[in-house]
């Protein structure tokens, strides 16, 4: 028996020459590194005993990302030329689209909204285009991992017709390609990066009442702010479905325990360490 190992940066090349090889390969999909690899990789003396410590170091991961190369050169060309290297070669290419500068246009719309709700009319309307158009653009974002999708909680005629968010498949790709924006969206994209493994991931809305994520049987908050109080989490207290059995706050620091909801620290989440 004889093993052969093949590395390819585009998953259309990947997906399309694949189909020769069926039954006989295993697909490998390579993420960025994890937070505890980060610390590793920028040589830090973490001691998960100092909180406020790992809270900083976590902060700088969320700037950064897991593209190792930035992570070792925080050149944003780095990740700009991998964004551009995608679109130009990978989606215009293979699927001949001729005007590659307006999915770029589109690619730095969806950074700015990432965890935003946003309609493929609405996408269309920004950048000149039908709503096919933009349904078709943003697949191929998708396919190619540029971008995550996630739909609303619901029967499928509500998941097919209700606004989808959208994450950044890296927190540092999200920065350099939008800015920092808000930090709190930031630690949203991070939490669905890590939780999206898990389950099909959805967002909660109802009756005014909106939840950041539902995956398997539980419901995540992110409140990553510096005063975390009791209140802000009510919309979570308030969800009532039967799927869901747990719910989890993930804050910015260590909160005091509720009878009601788990909570967690977004830095020990990230390192899957418990209180």
């Amino acid at each position: 028996r004889v093993w052969v190992i093949a590395s390819g940066s585009s998953s259309l090349v990947v997906r399309h020459r694949s189909a020769a090889m069926t039954g006989r390969y295993k697909k490998i999909q390579v993420k960025p590194i994890s937070f505890i690899e980060y610390l590793t990789f920028t040589g830090e003396k973490y001691d998960i005993s100092q909180p406020y410590l790992m809270e900083g170091f976590l902060e700088d991961y969320l700037l950064t990302g897991g593209m190792p190369q930035y992570v070792l050169t925080h050149d944003p060309n780095v990740l700009i030329d991998l964004v551009d290297d995608i679109i130009y070669k990978d989606i215009s290419a293979h699927y001949g689209v001729r005007d590659s500068k307006l999915l770029r246009e589109l690619f730095f719309l969806l950074m700015e909204r990432a965890g935003k709700p946003l309609t493929y009319s609405r996408i269309g309307r920004i950048i000149g285009v039908g709503v096919d158009a933009a349904k078709r653009y943003v697949g191929y974002f998708e396919e190619t991992f540029l971008i995550h999708l996630v739909e609303k909680y619901g029967t499928p005629n509500v998941r097919k017709v209700a606004p989808k968010k959208c994450y950044s498949p890296d927190t540092g790709i999200k920065v350099v390609s939008a800015g920092k924006g808000s930090i709190g969206s930031l630690a949203e994209n991070l939490v669905y990066l890590l939780i999206k493994d898990r389950g099909d991931v959805y967002y909660y809305n109802d009756a005014n009442r909106e939840v950041d994520f539902i995956v398997d049987n539980m419901a995540i908050e992110v409140k990553y702010m510096d005063e975390f109080q009791h209140r802000d989490i009510e919309a979570l207290r308030g969800v009532k479905l039967r799927k869901v059995l747990n719910k989890l706050v993930i804050t910015r620091r260590d909160v005091s325990r509720m009878q009601d909801v788990n909570s967690i620290s977004l830095w020990r989440f990230a390192s899957r360490i418990g209180k």
